[in-house]
């Protein structure tokens, strides 16, 4: 078993650094995959098991002004990424087919590179919607 473990995380690891795409490797969460591992496992953990019992006797939280301003912030960095594919892809050459990836150090090729990373890293900050479902006693949001 643990050699098919080990065998399945080095041929993981080496399609990686095979397919690792240069221009973004210093870029945040981009070097590897053990930081992105790393933080779902820890976010798994902190919602199934340490939230609920960090908050088994505690007072409710009032939230909703919290949860406001997030979810006001998390529709204008929608917008603004809307916005930056539009204006690096579709509005200027791109097609709705499928498009061959430009790996160029081209502005609109790095510009599309930043807005994926900017999509991709906003599934990360969106994991903190589940703060309002880990949080029992929450008051009505």
């Amino acid at each position: 078993m643990l050699v098919a473990v080990s065998y399945f995380l080095t041929k993981w690891m080496c399609t990686y650094i095979l397919f690792l795409d240069p221009r973004v490797e210093d870029w945040l969460l981009m070097s590897s995959p053990l930081p992105q591992t790393i933080i779902l496992g820890l976010y798994v953990y902190f919602v199934t098991s340490l939230g609920p019992k960090l908050m088994e006797n505690r007072k409710p939280y009032e939230l909703k002004k919290a949860m406001i301003t997030y979810n006001f912030s998390i529709v204008l960095f929608s917008v603004y990424m809307c916005y930056e594919f539009v204006m690096s892809g579709w509005g200027t050459g791109y097609s709705f087919r499928c498009e061959i990836v430009d790996y160029s150090q081209s502005p609109s090729a790095l510009r599309m590179a930043r807005t994926c990373w900017l999509y991709y890293f906003s599934k990360f900050i969106e994991l903190l919607d589940t703060v309002s479902m880990w949080l029992p006693h929450l008051v009505n949001v």
